[in-house]
């Protein structure tokens, strides 16, 4: 079994990037690219290729070849085709009959008309025959969909394609060879993107839930191994999509990034880019629901809010109309005033004491408070302490007086004032310098 692996054999002519030759062979869920032939299988007994993607730019014979593999079956796989590749060819060979079941394929070609989806070819051998039954299947863009060629009067090759989509005017029959068609379409894939490689069905694909719900190949899950026969196009019921992929028929996720706790009346904005929808291709609208009825669209909500808890909706919606909800709540707080300092203003008037002379310690103070200057004169480089001085005062302009009985007994010199005020629960200190001048008696 090779499972989850990525094999290229280049451009090397007459090899193959994969070679499966024993029987109850498995290759899944695996990428292969290159050779003649991508993939070739001769094993003689049952094979399974499942949810692959073979890519054919440059094989100059098919994505996946059976020659005389007696019980090849293929399912949920994408096939890109290029130059003169086929899809799938099963190919007799003598005495070898060779039988392809081929389920929920994606075959694309470039718009070559040299490229083919599915063949079915026998040589002329004795006792050979090949077969392909192929249905749930895109062939999209190849020069022709189905050919089915065997020698005239010789060994046969059958092609039954049932409920796929291509175009059937270019099928190629010959010899003994036979074709049968049924339940087919030829409707537009509508892929996400096939310009850049993206084969998944867009959500309003008329391929979505196509399928017959008995495959030649029953598919446990789809390429990408996602679950298969998903109810993708609102009518009751699930059946599978045609193709490899199956379109899911994801609910949108909804997702708000912003802040919980902001300003009242400060615009903020809340982000829902990040919100996704698993289903490819699917362009999202955005939604926001706030009390009181008001609404706003696109991915980014900006704006204030009031004070109190405020619930933020947001309904993401894809083009299907399926919902996704979430909501935040978003709590606007009113900032607290700004509290002004206890005190401030402090300094002494006048600047220059004269010795025996009124003075006075000036102040504001936000809230009633005790206030103490202690009077402090630089002697030697240092601050000494000389005198105390404290009242307990009201709110807003204050004043501590300095009486002419303590101006008098000051030194002269340089002071400061080191002011303390002491409220109920609070405290706070300033500095006020001055001097103090006159003759000693």
């Amino acid at each position: 079994m090779l499972r989850r692996s990525d094999v290229s054999a280049g451009a090397t002519p007459d090899t193959s990037a994969v070679s499966i030759q024993g029987p109850a062979t498995a290759l899944e869920d695996s990428v292969v690219s290159g050779g003649s032939a991508a993939v070739r299988v001769t094993a003689l007994g049952p094979t399974l290729i499942a949810r692959a993607r073979v890519e054919a730019a440059g094989v100059t014979e098919a994505a996946v070849r059976c020659d005389g593999c007696n019980g090849l079956d293929v399912v949920s796989s994408e096939l890109r085709l290029g130059g003169a590749a086929r899809g799938i060819e099963s190919r007799g060979e003598p005495y070898r009959p060779a039988v392809v079941d081929a389920s929920q394929l994606t075959v694309v070609g470039r718009g070559s008309d040299a490229t083919v989806g599915v063949a079915a070819v026998t040589p002329q051998a004795p006792y050979t025959t090949a077969s392909v039954q192929v249905d749930n299947s895109i062939l999209h863009r190849v020069g022709r969909a189905l050919v089915a060629t065997a020698p005239a009067g010789g060994p046969g090759a059958v092609v039954t394609a049932v409920r796929s989509n291509y175009d059937p005017a270019a099928n190629l029959v010959t010899g003994s060879a036979q074709l049968t068609q049924s339940l087919r379409t030829t409707l537009d894939p509508r892929f996400v993107d096939a310009a850049r490689g993206d084969l998944r069905l867009a959500h309003d694909s008329q391929l979505i839930d196509l399928g017959r719900a008995a495959p030649f190949v029953a598919a446990g899950s789809a390429l990408g191994g996602l679950p298969r026969a998903v109810d993708g196009n609102w009518v009751p019921g699930a059946a599978p999509d045609l193709g490899a992929y199956e379109y899911q028929a994801a609910v949108p996720v909804a997702r708000i990034a912003g802040p919980a706790r902001v300003p009242a009346w400060l615009p903020v904005t809340l982000d829902a880019t990040r919100s996704s929808d698993s289903d490819a291709g699917d362009a999202l609208t955005f939604t926001w629901i706030l009390p009181g009825g008001e609404r706003a669209t696109g991915p980014v909500l900006t704006r204030a809010f009031a004070p109190g808890r405020t619930p933020v909706t947001l309904n993401v919606t894809d083009p299907t109309g399926r919902r996704g909800t979430a909501t935040h709540v978003v709590d606007a707080v009113v900032a607290p005033a700004a509290v002004p300092p206890l005190l401030s203003g402090a300094r002494v008037a006048p600047r220059e004491v004269r010795r025996g002379r009124r003075a006075e310690l000036r102040l504001v103070l936000a809230r009633p408070a005790r206030a103490t200057a202690f009077l402090q004169r630089r002697v030697d480089g240092r601050w000494r302490f000389e005198r105390r001085v404290q009242r307990p005062l009201p709110a807003g302009a204050g004043v501590v007086p300095f009486v002419r009985g303590m101006t008098a007994t000051l030194p002269r010199g340089r002071y400061r004032a080191f002011v303390t005020a002491r409220g109920d629960q609070e405290s706070a200190t300033a500095k006020a310098r001055f001097r103090v001048v006159g003759r000693r008696h």
